[in-house]
């Protein structure tokens, strides 16, 4: 990107912070501020500058992707500049420790004949930086529940933290310090399934240990108790044949255990869901070639009721509007609905926390997989089914 490009970026980003800052009327209260407040204050406006910008679709319009991409970069620049200063200058202020989150969530990019050297001398800081928060005992707990989290993303390898190596035994090392110093958190069921789902991959009877043990009465995070159930139910179904019943949309019995002999696919899903809607011509190819053959789907919809019928939301669909949806659509199979969204029966109770999500079910009823999406789904059911 050319130089005079990112200056002029740079300077936007700290004008929506001067924006964001004094877009009230000066009052009596903000006039007798402390020199803390005023640069917490500028910290916290120059941290939500991109964001601002962002909801402002007439401006954001206007800047192309790159652009977007690089004034939120300048706007974290600053404000690692911001709350290095804040740290720095104010070291018994409570607030010293959003500015270290700060520092520790900023990306940071090394450039140059020392970029190695910078690198390093960072990330020797950054350490000593995260064992500071984690010692001090006046660090409130959402945000080191919040702080934790992130690194545990980071070091298990998530999608859009991957300026840290992935290293799953630091991971599991934040995971305990969750455990230890903010256990009641509800970070922590996120923060353990990024974790969970990288070691399953690597160490599968680790994380099925540790799923146990979450799982166990002694856990005193209900929300994590309950997750770590229902990912075992999924390792669970590998071994023995997985259970479910209901009475489907059009009012019929659906039992999995009416299923033996057949190639199942159970498919979580919902008509609001993008990637849903994109993987469902390829679903519904397979089903057509396939059925005949010993191959059946079950869906489970995740649509919502609508609170409020005469200003329905983009989720929310009644039980009426799903079937006229389910005729347009071709998708003659049995569906699971129960209007409760992310709290449908079945989502809760086998952990589902993103869709699309499928369980690929054999002839004995045991799971065979859930990552048969795209080309893989025939592969598996012509596998399966032997063809």
């Amino acid at each position: 990107m050319k130089p005079l490009l990112t200056l002029l970026i740079l300077i936007a980003a700290a004008a929506f912070a001067t924006v964001a800052v004094a877009q009230d009327a000066p009052s009596p209260a903000a006039a007798l501020q402390s020199p803390a407040d005023k640069a917490y204050a500028e910290l916290q406006a120059l941290r939500s500058a991109p964001f601002t910008l962002m909801n402002d679709r007439a401006r954001a319009e206007r800047l192309s992707p790159a652009e977007r991409r690089a004034l939120s970069d300048a706007a974290g620049l600053v404000a690692f500049a911001l709350a290095e200063k804040f740290f720095d200058d104010y070291p018994a202020d409570p607030r010293r420790w959003q500015a270290v989150a700060t520092m520790l969530g900023a990306r940071r990019n090394f450039s140059g004949d020392n970029a190695i050297e910078q690198q390093a001398t960072w990330q020797k800081k950054r350490e000593e930086l995260l064992g500071a928060l984690v010692a001090a005992a006046d660090v409130p707990e959402q945000l080191l529940a919040s702080t934790l989290e992130r690194e545990v993303y980071a070091h298990s390898g998530r999608r859009g933290f991957g300026e840290l190596p992935k290293n799953l035994a630091r991971a599991g090392e934040m995971v305990e310090l969750m455990a230890k110093r903010a256990p009641s958190s509800d970070r922590r069921r996120f923060a353990e399934r990024a974790y969970l789902t990288a070691l399953e991959e690597k160490e599968p009877a680790a994380a099925e240990a540790l799923l146990r043990k979450r799982a166990d009465e002694k856990e005193i995070n209900p929300g994590l108790a309950r997750q770590a159930a229902g990912m075992l139910l999924a390792i669970d179904g590998k071994r023995t044949p997985m259970e479910l019943k209901f009475t489907a949309l059009d009012g019929s019995t659906v039992d999995l255990a009416n299923y033996r002999g057949k190639v199942v696919l159970i498919d979580f899903w919902a008509t609001w869901c993008v990637p849903c809607m994109e993987e469902m011509p390829n679903v519904k190819r397979v089903y057509a070639a396939y059925r005949d053959k010993g191959f059946e789907i079950i869906g489970i919809s995740l649509d919502a009721a609508p609170r409020d019928p005469a200003k329905p939301r983009k989720h929310e669909k009644t039980a009426e509007q799903l079937k006229e949806f389910l005729v347009q659509e071709s998708m003659p199979w049995p569906q699971h609905y129960d209007g409760k969204w992310w709290d449908n029966e079945f989502s809760r109770r086998f952990a589902i926390r993103s869709i699309p999500a499928i369980f690929l079910i054999d002839q004995e009823g045991k799971l065979v997989t859930t990552e048969a999406h795209g080309p893989k789904l025939e592969a598996e059911v012509k596998r399966l089914l032997k063809l």
